[in-house]
């Protein structure tokens, strides 16, 4: 069977610019899309960097299954397309995947 299933599709919440910023000294800042279930201490940011890069691991096994192939058995094609469900499912947990900026080394606030 004919297999593409990402002609249309991207992982990660791209059409939501809003997002929580994550501050520490002496870390990256960092952000998380506002919406997602991960709260608001620095902590909850490293649960979602973890997070990332599971889902990293995730899609690289997933394209790895794949190894370039446009055509694939039918049951693989299945087993395949359950793989694309999961990884969407993992990647609208995360919300967009937002890059870290370098490290805070000083805060100020203005009010």
């Amino acid at each position: 069977m004919l297999y593409y299933p990402f002609g249309a599709v991207t992982f990660g919440d791209v059409d939501n610019w809003d997002k929580i910023a994550y501050i520490k000294i002496g870390k990256p800042l960092g952000f998380i899309s506002v919406g997602t279930t991960y709260g608001l201490s620095f902590s909850d940011y490293e649960k979602w960097q973890n997070d990332i890069r599971n889902f990293e691991s995730e899609f690289e096994a997933y394209e790895n299954m794949l190894g370039g192939r446009l055509f694939v058995p039918e049951a693989e094609y299945r087993y395949l397309m359950q793989k694309v469900k999961e990884l969407e499912k993992l990647s609208e947990e995360l919300g967009g995947f937002w890059s870290p900026l370098g490290v805070v080394k000083s805060v100020e606030i203005y009010w």
